[in-house]
């Protein structure tokens, strides 16, 4: 009879410490899923904000690209009214050296440019 009730004592014992220890477990993945939900939250707050960055920046890419296509579409308006300084200054070299007819054939080609 003692050795029964000694098993009982050391099975009460065993239950009692299966219990306090599936306890202790049971906190801890509590504990474990609290900062795995946190962790979870802030990495989509983070790909949230990442995303914003994004929009943002392709914004700013289109309206920057507008204005360099605008600039160069007037740098190249602006470029069709050149002349070529080197060929306006052969010209009135040419100019200088002709005499007669040959000046006024000199002056209708600076005319044209």
């Amino acid at each position: 009879e003692q050795r029964l009730a000694a098993e009982d004592a050391l099975k009460a014992t065993h239950a009692a410490t299966i219990q306090t220890t599936t306890m202790a477990h049971e906190h801890k993945m509590q504990e474990i899923r609290r900062n795995a939900d946190e962790a979870i939250r802030q990495a989509v707050d983070k790909v949230s904000l990442l995303e914003k960055q994004v929009v943002d920046l392709k914004t700013e890419k289109s309206q920057t690209r507008r204005s360099l296509d605008e600039a160069i579409r007037r740098l190249q308006a602006s470029q069709e009214d050149v002349v070529d300084r080197s060929l306006m200054k052969n010209i009135l070299i040419d100019w200088f050296s002709k005499t007669g007819k040959n000046k006024k054939d000199v002056l209708e080609v600076m005319a044209n440019l």
